[in-house]
């Protein structure tokens, strides 16, 4: 496989897109299309996608191949996708993508899906960016959204919520790396942030869970932002949220395998 370095994988050719079909993802997504009619493209199967309002294509992506990938405007999803598309139930999983912020942006929401409401762990959503809070364990944050250097990984679960903090700087402007890995048999959803793990399962949002066990809901896959906002208290800084609201920026290889990648593996990607 590839060797990874800051910022971009390499070898995209031949390496990384060879690298990612290895693993049999269920789909993934390289966002090379020119025009919002055409279907975003699924690489692995035939789980296509559709551009939504708030994208704009044809701009560079991470690879060094002439791939694109895809900004959004920050008012909605950038792509939906079937619910073929993505691991769901208690299953293993991995969900990979490259994201590149702005400076000075607040959280933003990645991957969305599974029902948003109203039972324990039938939701996963994955968002990055400035929190600067921690989990009070008694319903909520000890502080607010907030944007600058300030860095974390959120999973959000419905009832079970976990955060790891990190001091890589998201709001750089570059490319930035992001795998998280649901392992059923251990009960553990760990996040992998530029090729280095941040632990296993991260603070918990209620001590009434030990371990992350998911039951996802299927649903359409949303990338870039949460549709589903209206459904979902924690989505798009509604009353006693966490403000994460829809990408401003660009998304590029995103990937669903229904497997537990390796850390070998992730840092290989």
């Amino acid at each position: 496989p590839p060797v990874r370095v800051t910022g971009s994988p390499t070898n995209a050719t031949t390496g990384y897109r060879a690298a990612v079909l290895g693993h049999s993802p269920t789909s993934y997504y390289r966002f090379d299309e020119t025009e919002p009619l055409q279907l975003a493209a699924d690489s692995a199967g035939t789980n296509n996608g559709t551009y939504q309002p708030a994208a704009t294509l044809g701009g560079a992506g991470v690879t060094s191949d002439n791939d694109t990938g895809v900004s959004g405007n920050g008012t909605g999803p950038v792509m939906i996708a079937p619910s073929s598309a993505a691991p769901t139930g208690s299953s293993s999983r991995t969900v990979e993508t490259w994201f590149k912020f702005g400076t000075g942006q607040g959280p933003q929401t990645l991957i969305d899906y599974g029902s948003g409401c109203c039972t324990h762990n039938t939701d996963f959503t994955l968002s990055a960016g400035g929190y600067g809070a921690t989990w009070l364990n008694t319903g909520g944050w000890s502080g607010v959204p907030i944007g600058g250097s300030h860095s974390n990984i959120l999973f959000t679960g419905y009832s079970d919520d976990r955060m790891w903090s990190t001091t890589i700087n998201l709001n750089d402007g570059a490319w930035h790396h992001l795998a998280v890995v649901y392992d059923s048999a251990a009960v553990t959803i760990t996040p992998y942030l530029d090729g280095t793990g941040l632990g296993a399962n991260g603070a918990a949002s209620s001590t009434a869970y030990d371990a992350p066990n998911l039951n996802t809901t299927a649903s359409s896959v949303e990338v870039g932002g949460a549709g589903k906002v209206s459904n979902d208290m924690y989505q798009g800084g509604s009353a006693g949220g966490y403000g994460d609201g829809p990408l401003t920026g660009k998304i590029d290889e995103v990937a669903f395998y229904p497997s537990v990648l390796s850390s070998t593996d992730v840092s290989n990607d």
